[in-house]
């Protein structure tokens, strides 16, 4: 009866169970099989590929806020987990004034109003808000890079109608990856410049 079609072996995970793409200690682990699960991403990626896309995301992100990390240890944060509200209170901004107005304004401002850091610092189901955004940008940033990869699976014969919807789907991960990195820096998602 063991070759019966009606009986079915579990699928074997497409990542080795615990599989992490490490932080460095002040950025946190990322869970390969977690991210499989958030974002449906199907055994066709195999877990060399995405390891390979997590540490380029994980390169772009880490890039993105190298400052606001820099300025966050120099406040005395240990580890993106225990950033507080009082700790992004510090951070401050420069702002792009005139010359001829930088003598009298201030160049400085907050970066965070304090219920924007506040919200920043809660946790929602045990686990710190940033942590979930790096987690985030990290797996959408990976998954626009995958999207792109693998755009050569979405084609026709009758052509070539869904490597465009493809594209878009790339450009939807990158920009839900950068208003994550943008809601931890504190900059709107939105920016306007009037003609």
């Amino acid at each position: 009866m063991s070759g019966s079609p009606l009986i079915t072996m579990p699928q074997s995970p497409a990542s080795p169970p615990n599989s992490v793409v490490p932080g460095d200690g002040w950025w946190p682990d990322i869970d390969c099989t977690a991210t499989r699960d958030a974002l449906r991403i199907g055994e066709f990626v195999t877990h060399p590929r995405l390891v390979n896309a997590l540490q380029g995301a994980v390169l772009d992100v880490t890039s993105d806020l190298t400052q606001w990390c820099a300025d966050l240890m120099e406040a005395g944060a240990e580890t993106l987990a225990t950033v507080t509200a009082a700790q992004l209170l510090t951070l401050r901004v420069r702002d792009n004034r005139p010359r001829y107005l930088a003598h009298c304004l201030p160049t400085t401002r907050p970066r965070y109003k304090p219920a924007r850091a506040a919200w920043l610092a809660k946790t929602i189901n045990d686990q710190p808000r940033l942590i979930d955004l790096y987690t985030r940008a990290v797996r959408y940033a990976a998954a626009g890079q995958l999207a792109d990869e693998y755009r050569d699976l979405a084609t026709t014969a009758a052509g070539q109608p869904r490597v465009d919807v493809m594209e878009c789907v790339g450009d939807d991960y990158r920009r839900t990856s950068i208003g994550a990195v943008r809601d931890m820096l504190g900059v709107t998602r939105v920016t306007v410049e009037l003609i």
